[in-house]
């Protein structure tokens, strides 16, 4: 190969490389403008969630979905603490979330929770089955189910 082709391949490289980084940025530009404008995922925000476990006592959690896929969640279960995790767009307006909680009082277990969610034409609720794993430190499962979650968007204003 010549001196001359060398040159060539390692311009035509360096302009390929260029070319990928503009489009990478412009890319990722493109994502913070249109969360920026408002046009973001449907389900992002802040939801109260009645949360109907088979055969255990019905609780509310408030829920938050993030931008990029985080996802957190405190509730009214005594004995747990807030739950960290992550959702997932599969659909239209369907999704998963996964996350997990610590049991306390004392730290006893965790458990891991993973949720199939249908938002509503009117994005202003959802409907959802869940199912869960309770685990002690050791890594024994100590139980298993599920239940239903039923969303609604919350509002930030008081009562007139």
């Amino acid at each position: 190969m010549t001196t001359q082709s060398k040159r060539k391949m390692i311009s035509l490289a360096g302009a390929a490389a260029v070319l990928v980084a503009s489009v990478a940025i412009a890319a990722a530009q493109s994502e913070v403008d249109a969360s920026a404008t408002g046009d973001q995922d449907p389900l992002i925000g802040t939801w109260v969630v009645h949360v109907i476990p088979m055969g255990r006592p019905e609780f509310t959690a408030i829920s938050s979905f993030n931008l990029g896929g985080l996802f957190a969640q405190m509730d009214t279960n005594s004995g747990t603490t807030s739950a960290l995790g992550r959702w997932n767009r599969i659909g239209d307006l369907t999704y998963t979330n996964d996350f997990i909680l610590f049991n306390v009082n004392p730290f006893t277990s965790t458990t891991t929770v993973h949720v199939h969610i249908a938002l509503d034409e009117n994005l202003e609720a959802f409907t959802a089955t869940y199912e869960f794993q309770l685990v002690d430190p050791d890594g024994t499962v100590l139980a298993t189910g599920g239940g239903t979650r039923q969303g609604r968007r919350a509002t930030f204003e008081f009562q007139k």
